[in-house]
């Protein structure tokens, strides 16, 4: 048990010290498990629904910015897709221009900078018919975001 402790200690410290913040705060960890049953959403279009766990300080965001998020994609079974935090890195992108799906263009521009949500999209705002990505196609897929400053 002791082990176990002094591990997780120095994994803190090691992410404090060498990434100049605590793990949570550099890579969102919190956001990234599937969103708990009791999640209050707000719908955003039909089908795009959003759920503001964190609202950050910073600058709102607009069409065009370019953005660092942090992401975790499950199907609505709680299956995972995709994760950046899996890939260890964040992912960069413009804002409003196409270069993701649709419900990500939609809902990066109600949040600010610093800000963590999740995200319930049908598949009209997310990978329609799947081919593409190498997805299932026609689902549900619910993403957890931060989007960092």
């Amino acid at each position: 048990m002791w082990a176990i402790k002094r591990f997780v200690f120095g994994f803190l410290i090691f992410g404090w010290v060498i990434l100049g913040c605590e793990p949570e705060q550099k890579l969102g960890v919190g956001i990234h498990q599937f969103p708990p049953s009791e999640i209050a959403w707000q719908e955003l279009q039909p089908g795009l629904e959003i759920a503001i766990v964190h609202q950050g300080i910073g600058v709102k965001v607009k069409k065009g910015d370019k953005v660092q998020v942090h992401y975790t994609a499950w199907y609505e079974d709680g299956h995972m897709i995709d994760s950046s935090i899996k890939k260890g890195r964040a992912y960069r992108f413009k804002v409003g221009v196409g270069r993701v799906i649709k419900a990500w263009d939609l809902s990066l521009v109600e949040v600010t900078k610093g800000s963590e949500y999740y995200l319930r999209s049908n598949s009209d705002f997310a990978f329609g018919n799947g081919k593409e990505d190498n997805v299932r196609g026609f689902v549900t897929v619910i993403f957890g975001i931060k989007l960092m400053n």
